[in-house]
Formats: C-alpha cells, structure tokens, sequence
C-alpha cells in the first residue's frame, strides 16, 4: 500500500510517499517529490509514473494524461480542494460545514474542477449519511446538483460515478446506483469504497451473496481507511442478510470498536445479537443507539429518519426490523 503525507512550503509543495506491505508492514519504497505550486498537475503526473515504474506495472501514457486533466492548474484551486479533503476526512459536523466552503471556494476559481464538484457533493451527502442535516431533502438536492456539475465537467474522471452513485442510492434508485459503482470500479479500480457500496447496492438488491465478495475486496484495497467502520458495518450487513448472525455480530462489534459514535453500527450489534441469540449484548447495544440517537426511540422513527435509498436497503434485509424489536426497541 502508498502512504504519504504533503507539506506546504513558502512557494512549492512537498510530496513524501512511501511503499509498505499491508500485512507486515515492512517499507519496500519511498522517495520525495518537491514541485512549485504552480506545477502540482505536473507533479501528481510524474508521481502516477515513478510509482508506476517501482511497481514494475506499465501505467498507459494516457492515464497520466487523463490525470493532468482532472486536476487543475490553478494551484490557487487545488490548494482549498487539499484543504477541504483534509477537513471532510475528519467526519465531524463543523469541519465538514467549513470543507464544503472550501470546496465552493475551489468551484469558484475553476469551474471546470471535477474534484471540487465532488468534494462538494461529498459534503452534503456525510449530512445525510450521519444525521447532520435538518432538511435532508435541501442536502440531497445540493448533493445532486453538484454531481451534475461534475459529469458535465467530466463523466469519466475519478470519482465522479462514485459520488453519483451515492446520490442515487439516497434518492432510492438502487440500480442506477449499482451501475454507477461499477463504472467508478471500471475507471478506478483501487476505489475502496466504491467496492463496498457496490456490496450494499447488491444487499439492497437482495443479492447478499455477491455482496460479500465485493466488500472483501474493498477492506483488502483500504484496510485502514478512515471509513473502515463503514466497511465493518457493510460486511455485518451482507452477513445478517445471510442469516449468518454469529459473524454479522462480530462484524458490527468491529465497526463499533473502530468508531465507538457510530449509530447504525450499535443497531447492527443489536439485531445480530438478538438473532444470535445474546439478549445482553443486545439490550446493551439497543441503549448505546438510543444515548447516540435520542430521537430514534423507536423502529417506526428510526425507519422514519431513513433517504428513500437506506429504507430500500433496511427493508430487503429479512428480519432487521423484528430483530431490533427483539433487541428491546419498541414497534412505535
């Protein structure tokens, strides 16, 4: 896997990189790369082929190229988009209102800028997704609306059906959705996240089987993503619409142990717990996802909080609904 870090200096930008096995963890590679911020498409183009060549994998000249063009020249730009990326990663609901100003800003400068687009995009769907938002219909347009400036700018470039994909997921077209993960696969197949929504899209489908392996290869590509609890949680997920409940339980129980806040992460633990048969574990998780979501103290007001897109996904999921209640959260 790549690691690396950037520095801002005075007038350039430093790039440190370095290669390290995920399983050991041993360094096979590193180097730094110093350029003016002037030529920061330039910089990402000759990275692309350095790591290419240490690879010993022959990068297509047309995928550098296609590099340059997605990024853009105005280091201006690409200075708020580094800082937007930096805030939204956080998951915290200040910084993310503070990367989304960014990313306009970014917009702003160059509307020919497919990334800004998207992290834009990205902003308003982490309120959907995490419960930030007090009109989720409002956040699901201005979600949309960027997507569409980002296709317009660019179809094919990174990213970009990825973030349409989740737009369509939350609208509740699931296999609109479901074909646009596997373009993002196609164009960018080092995508993690990609993969694991393409795993949920399957689950929604009723299609839990296929789900799994998609998934696999999503925690594979990342394991130490900063929505690693996500994968956790998606993998449950495939599992309890299995009826595999034992490993949907240990699943959920590793989401929740990466990110302690994590709502819908608590909710699985419950439901595999009561199907696998543990009412203690399941008691307890019902009351650690009434103390994060106080309003949901209910099914019918949990189901009631949920896009259009996450109903389809719970609703295909045999016996989630019952076995919440069998966890100790009451019908309604």
């Amino acid at each position: 896997m790549i690691e690396g870090s950037v520095q801002k200096l005075s007038e350039d930008v430093r790039v440190n990189l370095r290669m390290v096995e995920t399983e050991t963890g041993v360094q096979r590679w590193a180097e730094r790369f110093e350029e003016p911020r002037a030529e920061l498409a330039q910089m990402q183009a000759d990275i692309v082929r350095r790591i290419g060549r240490t690879l010993q994998v022959q990068l297509l000249e047309v995928e550098a190229d296609r590099s340059l063009r997605e990024r853009t020249r105005n280091p201006g730009a690409q200075d708020l988009l580094m800082r937007g990326w930096a805030l939204w990663e956080r998951r915290r609901p200040a910084d993310n209102a503070r990367a989304r100003e960014l990313f306009v800003e970014a917009a702003a400068a160059d509307p020919n800028f497919s990334l800004a687009w998207v992290g834009l995009a990205n902003t308003h769907l982490s309120d959907l997704h995490a419960g930030w938002s007090d009109d989720r219909d409002r956040s699901l347009a201005q979600a949309r609306q960027a997507v569409d400036h980002a296709v317009q700018v660019g179809p094919r470039h990174r990213e970009v059906n990825a973030v349409r994909g989740y737009t369509l997921f939350f609208q509740g077209d699931i296999e609109a959705a479901l074909d646009a993960f596997d373009r993002e696969i196609e164009t960018n197949p080092g995508n993690a996240l990609a993969h694991v929504w393409k795993g949920l899209m399957l689950v929604s489908l009723g299609r839990a089987a296929e789900a799994v392996p998609a998934i696999e290869r999503g925690i594979a590509l990342s394991p130490r993503d900063v929505d690693l609890n996500v994968f956790y949680r998606s993998m449950a997920h495939a599992c309890f619409s299995l009826a595999r409940y034992d490993d949907a339980l240990a699943w959920a129980q590793k989401a929740v142990g990466h990110t302690p806040g994590y709502a819908k992460g608590h909710g699985f633990v419950a439901a595999a717990a009561a199907l696998a048969g543990n009412q203690a574990a399941a008691s307890r998780a019902i009351e650690n996802f009434r103390v994060l979501q106080p309003k949901l103290g209910s099914v019918a007001a949990f189901r009631h909080s949920l896009m259009p897109g996450e109903q389809r996904m719970f609703d295909a999921t045999p016996r989630f609904w019952e076995a919440l209640q069998t966890a100790g959260l009451p019908a309604g």
